[in-house]
């Protein structure tokens, strides 16, 4: 999908925000690698979200107090009757109570959100003072309760090698939790390097067993290929040949289980691959069994 580059800026921030789709994404950056004046308008982008990051919004403490006395004092001490009065007297209060409360509760919610000042919880402050607050829905019933949904994240930039201590602790964040396979692809396929943690490598096992992409459990599998020898990767490529839907992830399981020592397969592996020999459909990786299970010489009757 070519882009324009209007429509490539209109995107840069939803990009950075990480809100456009993995196809969106792709063809965004697949413009950025052709168009220096993008790159150069998402390089001002980020600087922007950068320092905006950093802002900090404390209302002064009186604030709230001072806009109470300007409204009571704007306010008439006594309205005279009229024609106005008793059409206002006539209305369903009940109705446009809603989006009043609503408007003032969002209003009050943005300035308390971000002042210890006004909301009165010391902890409540300080956490919220270290990011950004949204009040996102709000709803109120006719009992008088009202819902508050309130977003309290922003943006923040961490930069460092892939084996920081701290880039990594969010790249496990990343493998585990993002939404976009594309993100988790990308993030496991920089997990690679790191495999000789335990903690990384518990990652990839839990990628290549439990992510519902086959693009991101192959990446998994090329991240585990240094320690096939392993026994909880072992387990795990074996528990994949018995469960896994893709064809190619088995197959490279399958790799993964034989290429170091093809000649002394142990006897757990030799029986997953004739079990799953009396299954699989699928001819090439029936080869793939039969070639391994002839190399471990096990026995052809089996077939």
């Amino acid at each position: 999908m070519k882009l324009a580059c209007e429509q490539v800026r209109e995107n840069l921030s939803l990009m950075l925000y990480g809100e456009l789709s993995f196809a969106e994404e792709e063809a965004v950056q697949g413009h950025l690698a052709e168009c220096s004046e993008c790159r150069a308008a998402l390089a001002s982008e980020q600087h922007w979200h950068e320092e905006l990051a950093h802002a900090a919004v404390e209302p002064p403490a009186g604030l709230l107090v001072q806009c109470r006395q300007q409204l009571r004092g704007s306010l008439p001490a006594t309205p005279s009757p009229g024609w106005l009065a008793r059409w206002f007297g006539n209305l369903n209060w009940g109705m446009v109570a809603k989006p009043a409360v609503g408007m003032a509760l969002v209003a009050l919610g943005f300035f308390a959100a971000r002042s210890p000042w006004l909301n009165g919880q010391a902890d409540a402050g300080a956490n919220l003072s270290a990011g950004a607050a949204r009040v996102r829905y709000v709803e109120a019933d006719q009992a008088g309760n009202v819902r508050i949904v309130v977003d309290e994240t922003r943006p923040r930039v961490v930069s460092g090698r892939a084996d920081d201590p701290q880039v990594q602790r969010w790249l496990l964040a990343a493998a585990r939790e993002a939404s976009d396979p594309g993100l988790r692809a990308e993030t496991v396929a920089l997990l690679q390097g790191g495999a000789e943690a335990l903690d990384v490598r518990r990652a990839l096992v839990a990628a290549l067993e439990s992510d519902p992409n086959a693009g991101v459990r192959l990446k998994a599998i090329e991240g585990l290929r240094r320690h096939a020898g392993e026994q909880d990767t072992r387990q795990a490529l074996l528990r994949v040949l018995n469960a896994d839907d893709n064809p190619g992830v088995r197959t490279q399981a399958i790799d993964l289980l034989t290429e170091n020592s093809p000649r002394m397969l142990d006897a757990q592996t030799v029986g997953t691959l004739q079990q799953l020999m009396r299954r699989e459909e699928n001819n090439y990786i029936r080869q793939r069994c039969e070639k391994a299970l002839r190399m471990a010489n096990a026995s052809a009757e089996i077939f």
